[in-house]
């Protein structure tokens, strides 16, 4: 049947097809709203409950569980930015575990979507991702696996970079903060240790790997240093191991040896005493018994 009802639901309708009981909507049914918004789906005693599908006059749908009026269950999302969603809804917005996507054409509930961009795969609380998921960029292979708080990381996860860097550590509001691993595949690098603001901060251990021909690293031919850091640079006591076979031990100042120290050639030769801004103070030079100058 046709009725036209204007003030049975908070959206003013304009026009209802289907089932109703003691004139009022319930059952099966759809409403056409002055707004332009369409319902169809299952109503309960007047209000929108059950199964259901809702069209926005901007070309947005919804499709899933409706409670009261309330967008609230299951359902899937589809914008016309090209975005779409599946999983928990609570007054509408995403809570609980679902999938938010960008999908490749242009919204429509008729036709298979592809994903292409973005997609976030995980926990959400309020329409923010919050908890354990994974967000990750198809197009360039980027990629977060981990904990998240207010839309952004927070906590312990994995990041892949475009370049296929990796981090793998602790975050604070999008930032590496805490302890973590820092490994850059392109420069055969890596950095174990604290973080501040986003860089080595505090202590830890950098280590430069070379390469086989199968491109698995030897952790037997490197350089490392183990000690402390202020944002990202070697400051205060520190152990270097030079891949030549030489080594340093002592204090640091902004990426350079710097106070008291002793530094051993690769063939024994010892120098213990004080450095300032890289050399030894007094002397700048060390020669090797098979000649050469001291490595910086």
């Amino acid at each position: 049947m046709t009725i036209n009802y204007t003030t049975l639901l908070p959206t003013i309708v304009s026009n209802y097809e289907g089932e109703m009981e003691n004139s009022i909507f319930h059952g099966k049914g759809t409403a056409q709203f002055y707004s332009g918004n369409v319902y169809t789906g299952y109503f309960y005693k007047g209000s929108m409950h059950g199964q259901g599908k809702y069209e926005w006059n901007d070309g947005d749908i919804y499709e899933g569980t409706f409670e009261n009026n309330s967008l609230t269950g299951k359902g899937c999302y589809w914008w016309v930015n090209g975005f779409h969603y599946q999983g928990d809804v609570l007054n509408g917005m995403r809570h609980g575990h679902g999938t938010f996507k960008k999908i490749m054409e242009p919204v429509s509930t008729e036709t298979p979507q592809y994903p292409v961009g973005m997609c976030y795969v995980g926990e959400w609380v309020q329409g923010k991702r919050q908890g354990r998921g994974l967000l990750k960029y198809t197009e360039d292979g980027t990629f977060f696996d981990g904990e998240w708080y207010d839309n952004k990381k927070h906590g312990h996860g994995i990041m892949q970079y475009s370049s296929g860097n990796t981090y793998e550590g602790d975050w604070v509001h999008d930032v590496r903060q805490g302890h973590g691993i820092m490994t850059w595949k392109d420069r055969g690098e890596q950095y174990i240790g604290e973080w501040k603001n986003g860089k080595p901060h505090g202590y830890g251990e950098y280590i430069w790997f070379q390469d086989s021909n199968d491109n698995m690293p030897y952790h037997n031919i490197y350089k490392d240093n183990l000690g402390q850091f202020k944002m990202g640079l070697r400051e205060g006591y520190g152990i270097f191991n030079y891949s030549t076979g030489a080594k340093y031990v002592g204090h640091w100042k902004e990426n350079m040896k710097h106070g008291y120290g002793h530094y051993i050639t690769e063939n024994g030769r010892m120098y213990e005493g004080e450095f300032r801004d890289d050399n030894m103070a007094g002397v700048t030079e060390l020669e090797y018994s098979q000649g050469g100058t001291m490595p910086k």
